[in-house]
């Protein structure tokens, strides 16, 4: 990282401190270091309790992954971490990972045999990748692993309950071809 991003990036921790933070702002020093995801939050105290406020961003498409509110009645330290665990949880369960297969590809379009029932959402990003040969130990002919050669990056644009259609992000040209296995990032 450049001592200029660096800087920023303390600066916009300063900023954060204080809640005054841009989400979009936010989103571009997360791309500085080469995240592909942001978790932001905040902290609203009110009468009754305090409520904590996250989202994960994704850095590429500004597209919020997830969103939690957890609301805190009792703030005792355990009660916060207890809340905290279940939150993580919660935004761990929101961002499934999942795989597939490439059923047809047409075009700049990739249809995938994964959909909305399985968690998929507009905007998930997934890595599109071909299996090849197994590959064998040489004295026992035990099977060791497959090679895998990596297509690419695919992002969702629909989503239908069974599948979904997906474009290649960055490289147009990616060769994707039905038979193809897919991987949410």
């Amino acid at each position: 990282i450049e001592r200029t991003a660096l800087d920023k990036i303390m600066q916009e921790q300063a900023l954060g401190m204080s809640g005054m933070v841009d989400q979009a702002e936010a989103v571009e020093l997360a791309k500085l270091v080469g995240a592909d995801a942001l978790v932001m939050g905040s902290v609203v105290r009110g009468e009754g309790g305090s409520s904590l406020n996250v989202r994960v961003i994704d850095t590429e498409t500004g597209v919020a992954l997830a969103a939690h509110k957890l609301g805190l009645r009792k703030e005792s330290l355990r009660t916060i971490d207890k809340e905290l665990n279940r939150l993580a949880i919660a935004v761990y369960n929101d961002l499934p990972l999942l795989s597939g297969n490439v059923v047809s590809a047409e075009g700049d379009e990739v249809y995938l045999d994964i959909g909305g029932v399985a968690g998929v959402r507009k905007g998930f990003k997934l890595v599109a990748y071909r299996q090849g040969q197994p590959i064998l130990h040489p004295t026992t002919g035990v099977e060791l692993g497959v090679r895998v050669t990596q297509l690419g990056e695919l992002i969702v644009i629909q989503v239908q309950d069974q599948m979904v259609i997906t474009k290649p992000i960055g490289d147009p040209e990616l060769e994707i071809q039905t038979g193809d296995k897919v991987i949410t990032k």
